[in-house]
């Protein structure tokens, strides 16, 4: 930008203002999708203009208050291992682009895609009773479980059918879970996570005999 007096000399050097970098990140909402790849799973979202950088949160459904938070910078994506296995991670998540200037609009929150194979847990005395629907070709089972809290994963022998119990678990402890299926070409097949709280065995009761 130039200024000029009255006999056309320059009163002010010429400058530049770049509008972009000084204002926050566009208004638009970036649109936001997930896919399987392999053993992990790809968020992925459009470019949002005026952003330099994005900030992914994802969370596990009705946790978002325990969120997970990762500055993506100008990437369009963020790839999420899959522990076990492949398939869908049943996350939500959203993107919220950003710039030197502040935050731009935070997208929908994405919600977690449905797997084929779907886990049902109940709580039983130090054990969790595993159900599911049986997935076509598949030729065994493995469930991974955790304590809560913890970040070791353990895993069962193979399973078969569509049901069963893991026992020698803690009584009155949170556990999450969930299965892989094994296929016959080598794929994987992740169910989503399930959550439950192992029941807790009930003191017998003895009661006195009142003599006559």
């Amino acid at each position: 930008m130039a200024v000029y007096d009255a006999a056309g000399r320059s009163a002010i050097q010429e400058f530049t203002v770049n509008v972009s970098a000084n204002c926050a990140a566009s208004a638009a909402k970036p649109a936001v999708s997930a896919r399987a790849s392999g053993s992990s799973e790809i968020f992925s979202w459009n470019r949002v203009d005026g952003a330099t950088g994005y900030t992914l949160k994802y969370w596990t459904s009705g946790n978002e208050a325990d969120a997970t938070t990762v500055d993506c910078h100008d990437i369009f994506g963020y790839s999420y291992p899959l522990p076990g296995g492949a398939g869908m991670s049943g996350l939500n998540f959203t993107v919220t682009p950003y710039n030197g200037a502040g935050e731009g609009v935070t997208s929908d929150a994405a919600a977690p895609a449905a797997s084929a194979l779907t886990l049902a847990v109940s709580p039983a005395v130090g054990a969790l009773n595993l159900n599911w629907n049986a997935l076509s070709g598949a030729s065994y089972y493995i469930a991974s479980y955790s304590a809560a809290g913890d970040q070791n994963t353990q895993t069962t022998g193979t399973l078969s059918g569509t049901s069963s119990v893991l026992s020698g678990l803690e009584e009155n402890a949170g556990y999450s879970v969930y299965l892989t299926a094994f296929m016959p070409n080598g794929s994987l097949v992740r169910s989503n996570t399930a959550a439950a709280t192992t029941a807790t065995r009930t003191p017998p009761r003895f009661w006195r005999k009142r003599m006559p």
